[in-house]
């Protein structure tokens, strides 16, 4: 039996009240599983950067940094 299979099980013998929590409580996991892929894909996306321009001044380390989080709030 898979996790899904479990779950949707459960979910099936629940009353109605208990059943809504859960689909509130999978939600919210989905959502937060979410943000956390999408911060790492951000620092992945900095790191990369870095590495690549291998700057020499702390301004220029911060130039850069200032350049990718204005991209990524477009995201």
């Amino acid at each position: 039996m898979t996790l899904f299979d479990y779950t949707i099980s459960e979910y099936e013998s629940e009353d109605e009240d208990k059943q809504v929590k859960t689909v509130y409580a999978c939600f919210g996991s989905a959502v937060y599983h979410a943000q956390v892929l999408e911060k790492e894909y951000q620092l992945m996306l900095i790191r990369s950067r870095l590495i690549k321009r291998k700057p020499k001044s702390r301004v220029e380390h911060e130039k850069i940094i200032d350049k990718i989080e204005k991209s990524i709030n477009t995201i």
